[in-house]
C-alpha cells in the first residue's frame, strides 16, 4: 500500500466536509490516528476500521479493503 489508502481517505472525507474530530466523533478512531492514516504514517488498518469509514464518507469499502491489499 502506497499512500494511495491515506489519498483515498482525505479525498473522501473532504467531500463530506468532515473535519478529523467530526470522524472521531462519528467513528470513536481517534483523529491522531486519522491523520496518521491520512499521511501514510500508519499501515494497515483493519477491516473493521476501514468498514467505519467507508460508511461515514459513504463510500466503497470494498474498494478501500482492495487499497489496503486485503482483496
Amino acid at each position: 500500500m502506497s499512500n494511495e489508502l491515506g489519498e483515498a481517505l482525505w479525498i473522501a472525507r473532504d467531500k463530506k466536509g468532515y473535519s478529523l474530530r467530526k470522524v472521531e466523533e462519528l467513528t470513536n478512531i481517534s483523529n491522531a490516528y486519522l491523520s496518521q492514516l491520512e499521511r501514510g504514517k500508519a499501515t494497515k488498518p483493519s477491516p473493521a476500521m476501514l468498514h467505519k469509514l467507508s460508511k461515514h464518507y459513504e463510500c466503497s469499502y470494498t474498494k478501500l479493503m482492495e487499497i489496503a491489499g486485503y482483496i
